[in-house]
């Protein structure tokens, strides 16, 4: 993938609510969705300006995801101080 490079990101969720409807599994959910098999999901990954490649997501309040990305600049901070 010429002119992509890595890149890893912290995602924190915006409230125990969001973060409840993340984790929940497809099927488990009102209405219930279609749960994407590998294949699916790494089509769905893929993206005009980035591809995932990983994501974690634990217990806690934030997930990550690990992918490639077209920028021009390697590193950038969205977040403000408090937010």
């Amino acid at each position: 993938m010429k002119n992509f490079n890595h890149y890893v990101c912290t995602h924190t969720f915006t409230s125990e609510q969001s973060r409840r409807s993340f984790l929940t599994a497809p099927e488990n959910r009102n209405p219930s969705t279609h749960r994407l098999t590998e294949k699916e999901w790494t089509i769905s990954s893929k993206g005009e300006f980035a591809t995932c490649l990983q994501t974690w997501v634990g217990n806690d309040d934030f997930f990550s995801v690990i992918g490639l990305q077209k920028m021009k600049n390697k590193f950038t901070n969205k977040s403000k101080p408090g937010d």
